[in-house]
């Protein structure tokens, strides 16, 4: 198949550019060793993926994983990625006796088929600063890079950099980088999408508070356009919605305002701040969808939506994604959202908490969950059940035991 070099409209960068048309890269499996909940996963990954499992069982520490070479890779590299999470004690997993932390993924370039694959695993050095014990990269099975190697036996210090932060070194693999880099991870929070002020501090992306900025910096056509795309959604789950228009106020601030046909005055706008958290949230989603180039890690999507259009979301991830061609992982506790029939058995991956951590298995692995599929459950009736604790039951009567 060959590759197309034109771009089309439908999707913008956060830096104003068209979505690019190609074969796009997609993560297509990862593999943990002592991170966080996880003593050990090594799971498959397709263009659509639901993480489902109950309260505490890692699905926000699962895509972390994912966010976490994103920062190594493009926010101060790995010193400053494991500093922001609480240091390598925060990130050692409790039920694992290991000493340190291994993050790996596989890439897929779909189409043509190669396989990126690309391993690090880290710990605490002499020095107390964070340092490789090894990092490998690979493409098709031929290694490109192993270390520790011979330049980190001359210069020890340089074990405290991975290759994905050094451009010198990552050259023959950047389009590996590119993809880790292209991550975006979105837990929209409305009180934060409206007041961003509040959380100026934050290097990254905090649940929704650059969302203004970023929407800001687009150039006026792109940011137009996606506007244009987020109106014509928000009227389909907003049918009093009549305009939805990006502002700029008196120092220069973009806002997103709105009108609604049953007002009396048709030309009033009201700002963001004023805005329902489900219009908030159904806007912040769509942006994540339409913002960037690459995996989209959304947390939780159904809060404060009707489940009516929680219903329609894995279409609407399923379409985009069709159209754009980005991967996208969505953790989740919506039955609603998992009862659409359309979602397969391969896309689903279960988060199973034990005596000693959390397994990760995908749906289609286990063959009670099939049968059950097949013989004509959603997989709301089959995943929500089988992740749920089982002492749910005791709740009430504990609360009123504890009184």
């Amino acid at each position: 198949m060959r590759r197309r070099s034109s771009t089309r409209r439908g999707a913008v960068s956060g830096t104003g550019e068209p979505f690019p048309r190609g074969h796009p890269l997609r993560f297509s499996a990862v593999r943990l060793r002592g991170w966080r909940n996880f003593p050990r996963v090594d799971v498959a990954m397709p263009w659509r993926v639901f993480l489902v499992g109950p309260n505490a069982s890692g699905k926000s520490n699962f895509l972390g994983a994912i966010e976490f070479l994103r920062d190594v890779a493009t926010a101060g590299g790995l010193q400053l990625a494991v500093e922001t999470r609480g240091g390598m004690e925060a990130l050692l997993s409790h039920g694992s006796t290991r000493s340190t932390v291994l993050v790996g993924v596989k890439v897929q370039e779909d189409g043509i088929g190669a396989v990126w694959d690309y391993e690090v695993e880290f710990g605490q050095g002499e020095s107390e600063q964070t340092e490789i014990k090894r990092e490998t990269v690979a493409r098709d099975g031929a290694r490109l890079l192993i270390r520790p190697n011979a330049d980190d036996s001359r210069d020890p210090r340089r074990l405290s950099q991975t290759s994905l932060e050094q451009v010198s070194v990552n050259e023959p693999f950047r389009e590996l980088v590119e993809l880790i880099g292209s991550v975006r991870c979105h837990h929209m929070v409305p009180q934060l999408m409206r007041t961003p002020e509040l959380h100026a501090f934050s290097p990254r992306d905090f649940h929704g508070s650059d969302f203004l900025a970023r929407i800001g910096e687009m150039s006026e056509g792109d940011r137009d356009h996606l506007i244009s795309i987020m109106r014509s959604v928000l009227r389909s789950a907003i049918p009093q919605l009549a305009d939805f228009k990006a502002v700029r106020d008196v120092r220069g601030d973009v806002h997103l305002a709105a009108s609604y046909r049953h007002w009396r005055d048709p030309s009033a706008y009201e700002v963001e701040r004023a805005f329902s958290d489900g219009t908030l949230r159904l806007a912040g989603v769509l942006w994540a969808l339409l913002d960037g180039t690459g995996p989209v890690l959304l947390e939780e999507p159904e809060l404060n939506l009707h489940p009516g259009v929680v219903q329609t979301l894995p279409q609407l991830f399923a379409r985009f994604q069709t159209m754009a061609r980005r991967q996208i992982i969505v953790s989740t506790h919506s039955s609603e959202l998992l009862s659409d029939e359309g979602i397969g058995v391969d896309e689903v991956l279960l988060f199973l908490p034990g005596d000693h951590g959390t397994e990760v298995r995908v749906a289609g692995s286990l063959e009670e969950t099939r049968a059950l599929l097949e013989g004509g459950l959603t997989m709301a009736d089959v995943a929500i059940p089988r992740t749920q604790p089982n002492t749910l039951g005791d709740l009430p009567t504990r609360l009123e035991a504890e009184l």
